[in-house]
């Protein structure tokens, strides 16, 4: 329904599982022609990727992702080591 919490309600309950949502989304990922490689999973790894790279904030990443230990979200601190090189190339 429009009034739902969740973000993928489900028609016979509350909401989908996430396997659900998963097969759903590599039904149409098909349907649209990407690659079988993309997923959920990588989708949410590029928009922490994608969100780090432009807020420069990893406890925001933390906090999006809903993490509970930091240390679960340096996995993306990666995605600024080249920039961290081309900024100090700067100085």
């Amino acid at each position: 329904t429009s009034d739902s919490v969740y973000l993928f309600p489900s028609e016979r309950q509350d909401h989908m599982f996430p396997t659900a949502i998963q097969k759903v989304f590599k039904k149409w990922a098909k349907r649209s022609g990407l690659p079988a490689r993309y997923s959920i999973h990588s989708c949410r790894h590029y928009y922490a990727s994608a969100l780090l790279r432009v807020s420069k904030n990893l406890r925001l990443v933390q906090q999006q992702l809903g993490h509970s230990n930091p240390s679960t979200t340096t996995v993306y601190a990666f995605a600024l080591d080249e920039e961290i090189t081309e900024a100090v190339e700067k100085l």
